[in-house]
């Protein structure tokens, strides 16, 4: 017998082009177009081509919901589109760090995060300093990187961990395992959205302070996500650790881990809190 390796892009493309072979070509306005095809692939019902209904200049009407000055409206708004064109790169990107950290290789995902984010930095700096594509250089930059990340992973896996690309046989787990991993992403989509709707609450509040703040504030928040950092990093780890040795059967080897893991966080909070009290000043005048 022989196996078949299909590579997810390759099924996701697959996919997508027999959305557009069922719609018969029906046109949909360009922002609409994307929204309604990953609709339709995600829950493969094609009734939502004619019962899905979408309120005009919806985005727009996003942006103003939330009190953004109009001097930065149409930036805010080419930033979100591009940036959203880009969710299935994240995504990949994710299920692709999330695999090889199951099965204990934590390693690699950092190194191709570490040069996605040098990356990003260097097209920045190109692409908006040196070609002054504003906002929107700053979204393409993001996205470009994060396929580097992509592409990085998907090479290492095929060469050095095929045992991660899934045949048609690993598509039939059974429906425990499928409502196992329902039941649990949603509690983790709960956790998320929570987060996030609290940050566009406070992100309305700040709106309406102006432009200056709105900059102090999104400088403040990249210097906080880089301190925080190292809690994120351990937290990911923490969660493939237990898991693994849950699995096994090792509920002391858990406890221990978990002691280490407390002890590691408090110490990097206590350094990060007086790092910042001495050079939060300094990081953001070289904008970090």
């Amino acid at each position: 017998m022989n196996l078949e390796y299909v590579l997810p892009e390759d099924i996701e493309r697959r996919s997508f082009e027999i959305i557009e072979s069922e719609l018969h070509g029906r046109e949909f306005p360009e922002k609409i177009k994307p929204v309604m095809y990953r609709v339709i692939h995600t829950t493969a019902d094609f009734d939502y081509a004619d019962n899905l209904c979408f309120s005009e200049n919806a985005v727009d009407a996003a942006l103003e919901l939330l009190d953004t000055p109009a001097e930065i409206l149409e930036d805010a708004y080419r930033y979100i589109i591009i940036i959203d064109l880009g969710v299935i790169v994240m995504f990949a990107y994710n299920l692709c760090a999330g695999l090889l950290r199951a099965i204990g290789n934590s390693v690699m995902p950092l190194v191709f995060l570490l040069l996605s984010s040098a990356l990003n930095v260097v097209l920045d700096l190109w692409f908006i300093a040196g070609m002054g594509l504003g906002v929107a250089g700053a979204a393409v930059a993001t996205v470009i990187a994060q396929g580097v990340s992509v592409v990085l992973c998907i090479l290492y896996v095929m060469a050095r961990v095929r045992i991660l690309i899934p045949g048609r046989k690993h598509l039939d787990v059974g429906r425990k395992l499928y409502w196992d991993l329902f039941s649990q992403s949603i509690s983790m989509g709960l956790m998320s959205s929570i987060v996030s709707a609290g940050s566009v609450i406070l992100q309305y509040g700040i709106n309406g302070l102006g432009t200056l703040t709105i900059a102090g504030h999104t400088a403040a928040r990249k210097l906080f996500a880089f301190t925080d950092m190292p809690l994120i990093a351990m937290a990911n780890a923490a969660s493939t650790f237990v898991s693994q040795n849950y699995g096994a059967g090792q509920p002391e080897r858990i406890r221990k881990g978990m002691r280490e893991i407390y002890l590691y966080s408090l110490v990097v909070m206590v350094v990060t809190v007086l790092l910042m009290q001495v050079s939060a000043d300094v990081a953001l005048v070289l904008g970090v």
